[in-house]
Order: structure tokens, then sequence, then C-alpha cells
């Protein structure tokens, strides 16, 4: 079990609130200039629906300003993962054709310098403890057409992440009715959504499940919008 590591360095070391836009950018790009039929399939517009696959980003230094954010040196980690072999191996290609290549990241640019891979170890227990790396993402679409996006504490989170889950697996035959989350050392956040900002969770969670639908999570993510940059963790035991 691997996923991608991609190393870029920036022009300048501040940032824009709404990078993860950017990467999401980033990818589109490379895999549209790499297999366009295989982009149309994962980006079709006439069927909208989950991405199965994550990231997350490393940013060193992060001070908040009014309109950016200010980092302390011009370095970007971005941690790309799926558990579809297809999807894995599209990406893998895709960057190879960017390496060496700037792209523009809001008034800033992005010049993919090194790709690797994570190693990730098999998940063996039913129960294991997490720490989110990217915030977790709970979204309860309402009957008059809203999203509202769920924390730990209301009463419906794990319930609605279930519904967010099913949607996003289902035809894999995995069962998700016995899945369970425990915040053990949770917290709040928030976190920009296509302009828009929308209340998230990180921190430690306790998760239980299947082996099958644990590995699946620990690969391609958990909870909603993790195509762009939500719901990835990994596993402290």
């Amino acid at each position: 079990m691997r996923q991608i590591v991609l190393d870029f360095i920036l022009e300048k070391n501040s940032i824009s609130k709404e990078y993860k836009t950017g990467i999401l950018s980033f990818l589109k790009n490379c895999l549209s200039e790499s297999d366009e039929r295989f982009y149309n399939e994962m980006y079709d517009k006439s069927a909208v629906k989950e991405k199965n696959f994550c990231f997350s980003v490393y940013l060193k230094g992060m001070k908040y300003l009014e309109n950016k954010i200010e980092l302390s040196n011009n370095y970007m980690r971005v941690i790309f993962s799926t558990g579809d072999i297809i999807v894995m191996a599209k990406y893998y290609n895709a960057f190879i054709k960017q390496k060496d290549k700037e792209y523009p990241f809001f008034d800033n640019t992005m010049k993919l310098e090194r790709i690797s891979y994570l190693n990730v170890k098999e998940i063996s227990e039913n129960e294991i403890i997490v720490k989110m790396m990217a915030p977790l993402i709970v979204r309860k679409h309402t009957s008059d057409n809203k999203d509202v996006y769920l924390t730990f504490d209301d009463e419906d989170f794990e319930k609605v992440l279930k519904e967010n889950m099913q949607k996003t697996y289902d035809g894999l035959n995995i069962d998700i009715n016995e899945f369970q989350i425990q915040p053990v050392k949770a917290f709040k956040t928030v976190t920009n959504i296509w302009h828009k900002t929308a209340n998230a969770n990180l921190g430690i969670y306790k998760l239980t499940g299947s082996l099958k639908l644990l590995n699946v999570l620990l690969l391609s993510g958990i909870g909603s919008r993790r195509g762009l940059g939500n719901g990835m963790f990994k596993v402290l035991g």
C-alpha cells in the first residue's frame, strides 16, 4: 500500500487561503494533459460524485494574515492517496509529465520538484486510533437543498458520516453499518470550500469497522469533499 508524495517549490513564501483549490486545479490540469479521456470520466459534470482520492498538504510556519497565508519557507508537500490502483497509476503518470514545470498558483507559482512513494502499513485490527491530517468534512444535505457541515458533538455526526461513506463506496461490497467513530482528542476547525467557509473536524479519533472498510478509508479518505483536500488520516495505533 502506497501514497504519492509531491514536493513543490513556490516562487514566493506566501499563498492564498484558497490554496487547496489551487492544488485541485493542478491535479485536474495534470490529468487533462496526460489522459483527456480519463479526465472526462473523473470530472464529468453530468455525474457529480465524490472522488475516490484524497490529499493532504504540508506547509511550514503558517501565519494567517487578512488576505493570505505567510510561510517560513517556499516549500510545499502534497500527499496524494487513493485505494483505486487505476486512479493511482493514471495520476502518477500525469505527475511525471509535470515535473520541473511551473504552474500558476494564484499570485504565486508552484513547481513540482520531486515525486516519491510513501509506504503505508495495512490495517490489521478492527479498532484503530487515527489522527486527521486533513479536515474531516461531514456534509448533511437538507430538504431545502442546502449543505450543513457537522462537527463531532452534533447529534447526527456519526449517522451522517456513514451516509456520506455509503454514497462514496456504494458498489464496493463494504459493510458500513458496523462502522463507529469516537472522538478521543478532537477539535473543531473551519475550512474553505469553494470560496465559502464550512465547519470541519481535526484531532484524534477512534475508528471501528471491518478491515476492508478501514483500509479503504486509509487510502481514499473519510467523509465528504475528499477530492478538495479533506478526509486524510494516519494511523497512530
